[in-house]
């Protein structure tokens, strides 16, 4: 499955570490220039071990006219340049948790697929067992996430049989 990232999913698995879900998922992840940027000058040391791994891929966007074009929604180059390499790759799953972002790529007709969409599926098959601490790790280094939000997570993962972790 060809997946790209934005900054966020990557940030905030990193802080709780998590990052290797998104390998244990996706295989690879791509992600564009101005992501490895935003991520390398945020400089947290699980970011920086990210990029020495072979599962992540940093992309050179080459569609300066999507660019443009994506610019004038009022995003942020990170979400900017995620979009338009997810477009060019033909990506199965464009990682990111900004809303205005996720609208826009929708718009665009890619399926999209956040932080905390991870973690579900994580749990899903099997990556994880208590998809609640995840979350309250989640909220612990000032990840937002609404209470709704978060019972219809913790009531949709109850509904699923109980998973043991995957060796």
């Amino acid at each position: 499955m060809m997946a790209v990232s934005n900054s966020s999913p990557l940030i905030a698995l990193g802080k709780i570490g998590r990052l290797t879900i998104l390998k244990d998922l996706f295989g690879r992840i791509y992600i564009p220039l101005k992501v490895y940027e935003e991520i390398t000058v945020i400089q947290y040391a699980s970011e920086r071990e990210l990029f020495k791994s072979d599962w992540i891929k940093v992309v050179k966007v080459r569609n300066r006219e999507l660019i443009r074009e994506l610019r004038r929604g009022g995003l942020d180059e990170g979400e900017i340049e995620a979009i338009a390499l997810a477009m060019e790759v033909s990506a199965d799953i464009l990682l990111i948790d900004d809303k205005k972002g996720r609208k826009i790529a929708q718009g665009y007709g890619l399926n999209i697929l956040g932080t905390l969409g991870v973690l579900i599926e994580a749990h899903n098959r099997g990556l994880i067992t208590h998809i609640q601490s995840e979350i309250e790790r989640l909220k612990e280094i000032g990840f937002w996430i609404s209470q709704d939000i978060e019972e219809a997570i913790l009531q949709q993962v109850r509904k699923l049989p109980d998973r043991k972790p995957k060796p």
